[in-house]
């Protein structure tokens, strides 16, 4: 099999991420130290911690209002419009009959990176796929240490495979050299695949299609209908000359099957949302990542993929794309739900339960935001106004709420 990244080359050396992960700790520590030397200054920190996190309560939730009106604007209107369906009918057939502009045309690569997971998760992932009426590479990220994933999912990839232009199955090895397992190396691993089937497949894939979206999900997201075909309206909207310039990312959410989840499930998602905001970051601020987003093919081979010796590979990817020198770049939401699949089987319960606690913690524990804070500081001490461009606050969401 063929490796990647053996040379361990990474857009952010490696004392920065020293000092970040010794940094990270400092505000943890802190308050315990000056509760024995410095009591007053301890109730001191603990109300600037209150107040934090009632503001952040509190424009976190406005952006999730905000975001959600949006939302419910295009579904509702948008979507159903006469003018939406001929715009989509238009498309389909000129698509079928091959008189689409190849300048305006976009392909979509998906990658979807799977461990250890059960297939008919899977399958509802594809299912909402096949509903998106664009042309669609998929690749299926398997991991070497899982037990039989090379044939675990072949009967899915078999009944499916016809509704895409490819499906592409990748067994990302084991104990590669300068790699850490997981998502961020799976995906690295599976993307060189797919791009190279587009630039070298007897297909003429690269002449049919001059624009690649490359779409990052998990196995459990699942996609509203035609999300992908709205995806293509609003590259166009902001000028296909820009395309490679723009990074999308979807609503995630976790209610759109609620009444056909069991109650357990439900109110786990309940408290979930409560308790990590979704994808919502602290102080209003909207994280410019999550486990699902949308980037240029051009634009995620300028950084150079991903970097495979780490775990956040979300936050990490914006990171990159901030510190390089364009401003051009930017950080635009859809508007549209993703909605992440939540445990039907009781038996399951305890599992996802685990790990949702975990991830509650990382997120509302102050760990992740502090080492966020650090990581973004000693990144971007000399070019704070780039970096603005990956951060979307709750006025930068009006704004485009207003030129949508």
């Amino acid at each position: 099999m063929d490796t990647y990244n053996n040379n361990g080359t990474h857009t952010v050396p490696l004392k920065i991420k020293i000092m970040c992960s010794i940094l990270i700790w400092f505000p943890i520590v802190f308050p315990f130290i000056t509760i024995h030397y410095f009591p007053h200054a301890t109730i001191i920190y603990n109300i600037i911690i209150s107040i934090y996190i009632i503001i952040s309560h509190l424009l976190t939730y406005g952006t999730c209002f905000t975001i959600f009106m949006k939302q419910q604007k295009i579904i509702y209107e948008f979507f159903r419009s006469k003018n939406w369906s001929e715009k989509k009918n238009n498309y389909i057939e000129n698509r079928r009959i091959g008189i689409n502009n190849s300048n305006e045309e976009i392909l979509h690569m998906v990658i979807i990176p799977i461990y250890k997971e059960n297939p008919n998760i899977v399958e509802n992932t594809l299912k909402s796929l096949i509903k998106q009426n664009v042309p669609m590479i998929i690749g299926f990220g398997l991991e070497e240490r899982e037990t039989n994933s090379n044939v675990k999912y072949d009967d899915i990839i078999k009944k499916y495979e016809n509704h895409f232009i490819k499906i592409i199955k990748t067994i990302h090895p084991i104990n590669l050299k300068n790699e850490i397992p997981g998502k961020a190396s799976n995906c690295n691993y599976n993307a060189r695949q797919l791009i190279k089937f587009y630039e070298e497949n007897h297909m003429n894939l690269k002449f049919l299609y001059n624009h690649v979206m490359v779409t990052v999900c998990d196995c459990d997201s699942i996609w509203v209908n035609d999300y992908f075909l709205y995806l293509n309206y609003l590259c166009k909207q902001n000028n296909m000359k820009n395309f490679n310039y723009i990074a999308y990312v979807p609503n995630i959410t976790n209610f759109q099957h609620f009444s056909l989840n069991h109650i357990l499930s439900n109110w786990v998602s309940v408290l979930r949302s409560i308790g990590t905001h979704g994808h919502f970051y602290f102080l209003g601020y909207v994280r410019a990542f999550v486990s699902e987003y949308h980037i240029p093919l051009e634009l995620l081979k300028r950084i150079d993929f991903w970097d495979s010796d780490l775990v956040q590979e979300d936050i990490h990817m914006c990171n990159k794309l901030a510190i390089l020198d364009e401003k051009r770049f930017v950080v635009k939401h859809t508007f549209l739900p993703c909605d992440n699949q939540i445990p039907t089987d009781v038996n399951s319960f305890v599992g996802s339960f685990q790990i949702l606690w975990n991830q509650t913690s990382r997120w509302n524990l102050f760990i992740y935001e502090f080492y966020y804070l650090f990581y973004e500081l000693l990144l971007n001490i000399f070019s704070i106004e780039r970096y603005e461009n990956f951060r979307t606050n709750t006025s930068k969401i009006l704004v485009q709420l207003i030129n949508n």
